[in-house]
């Protein structure tokens, strides 16, 4: 429905009075999120592999930080 005023035109959406909500469709999609968050994938589509990372010191995270920080100039 388009919606006019205060000198602009907008397209407005609402539900239709008739019409249930779409449960089956809200399913559906979250179950495909979760599916994916634990790694599934459709038949035909490799699921994407995770990068092992790299463990880091907290020692070796601070002293990245101070020669950041000296390197800027600021003290």
């Amino acid at each position: 429905m388009r919606t006019e005023g205060r000198g602009r035109s907008v397209d407005e959406w609402k539900l239709r009075a008739e019409k249930a909500e779409n449960h089956w469709l809200d399913c559906l999609v979250g179950a495909a999120v979760a599916a994916s968050m634990e790694g599934c994938a459709p038949p035909g589509i490799e699921p994407l592999r995770e990068r092992p990372r790299e463990r880091v010191s907290f020692a070796a995270m601070q002293a990245r930080a101070r020669a950041r920080t000296y390197a800027g100039g600021h003290l």
